[in-house]
Parts: C-alpha cells; structure tokens; sequence
C-alpha cells in the first residue's frame, strides 16, 4: 500500500470510527488529540487492517501520534 491509501485509511477510520470530525483537514504532521481508548481503537485498526504489531511496548503512544507517523509505522513493518 502507498502512502496515499494508507493515510486515507487512517483519516476515514478516524472519522467514522471515532468521531474525530476533524480528520480530514488534520495536517499529517499536525498533534492527534485522541485520548486512551481513542488511542487502544487506533491500535486495534492499524494491527487489524495491516498486520502491524502495535504493542504498546513496542510501539509508545508518540509513535502514532500523527498521521505521518501512523504511516511510517505501516510502510516500515510491511
């Protein structure tokens, strides 16, 4: 998956899943404010949908704490 589908992935999981309103206009870059559960929701999608280990251990809270981060999280293990 390239960058582009993977970050319109995110931005649609965060949308409807998790009534992030604002995630189409987020800058990839940009802070995700997203509390706890919001953030174990996340982990769950990227280990689901693309066979991501997204352990908590392994993969700390700021390592998916942007979309751009999110990608490159994905792009590296697969």
């Amino acid at each position: 998956m390239n960058t582009t589908e993977i970050e319109t992935n995110v931005r649609k999981f965060m949308a409807e899943e998790l009534m992030f309103e604002q995630a189409e206009e987020i800058a990839v870059d940009e802070a995700l404010t997203l509390d706890s559960l919001d953030q174990t929701e996340l982990r769950v999608f990227i280990s689901e949908t693309y066979k991501v280990d997204t352990d908590l251990e392994k993969v700390p809270p700021e390592h998916i704490g942007t979309i751009k981060n999110i990608v490159s999280l994905v792009q590296s293990q697969n």
